[in-house]
């Protein structure tokens, strides 16, 4: 789903809101069997969006994620990074959000880290 949030800033210039919507093209829903899937509100919707995945089942671990759009500062270009932060243990709460550092990197603060550039 960051991937599909990355698409859609990529051709549209702005991070979907609405999940249903963003997800309808490829068939996915928001809520299955063991994840009910989220979109975030953040502090700024135009630079970054945040996701959660939570885990519908006691034994899941559960998953938080974030897309931001960063600038070249040497070239003015930008792009999207994104990282996903999966809980090290079964849990119903999602992991802290991934933190943008100075070196413009996404790092998470808790669970394991995946990083989807």
């Amino acid at each position: 789903m960051l991937r599909i949030q990355q698409l859609n800033h990529l051709e549209n210039g702005y991070f979907a809101k609405d999940l249903a919507t963003m997800l309808e093209p490829y068939s996915i829903r928001t809520k299955t069997r063991q994840y009910r899937y989220a979109i975030v509100p953040s502090s700024d919707p135009t630079m970054r969006v945040e996701m959660t995945a939570t885990p519908l089942q006691n034994d899941l671990e559960s998953l938080s994620g974030a897309v931001v759009v960063i600038q070249n500062p040497h070239t003015n270009e930008s792009k999207t990074i994104a990282t996903l932060c999966k809980s090290h243990q079964p849990q119903t709460n999602p992991p802290a959000m991934p933190i943008l550092s100075n070196q413009s990197q996404l790092t998470c603060l808790e669970g394991k880290e995946f990083k989807l550039n």
